[in-house]
């Protein structure tokens, strides 16, 4: 697969995000951008399926929000679960509260 290169200019407070999660996590910022990415336009499903645990919050909402086919509602409950074992308010979402 060939690599194409962007250069963006970030907001401070959404850079600082960003940079919190990758130290929060242990891993360069390029690799939560791009699997932020990858999460939000849903391109590697399965390879996610297996790996929701190691998703940063932020990326599990964005999973939880995504409109997915039927198939992979089970993947957005997977999130959910995660999401509420990490203390997050998933009733919000369930009951529109």
């Amino acid at each position: 697969m060939t690599q194409k290169s962007i250069t963006l200019e970030l907001p401070d407070d959404l850079y600082h995000r960003i940079e919190e999660a990758a130290e929060s996590t242990d891993r360069p910022m390029e690799t939560v951008l791009l699997e932020s990415l990858d999460v939000l336009f849903h391109a590697a499903h399965r390879e996610l399926e297996a790996d929701l645990t190691t998703c940063i919050t932020p990326q599990l909402w964005a999973v939880v929000y995504r409109r997915l086919s039927d198939r992979l509602t089970l993947f957005r409950s997977q999130a959910l679960v995660i999401l509420k074992a990490r203390g997050e308010d998933i009733d919000r979402y369930i009951y529109g509260a």
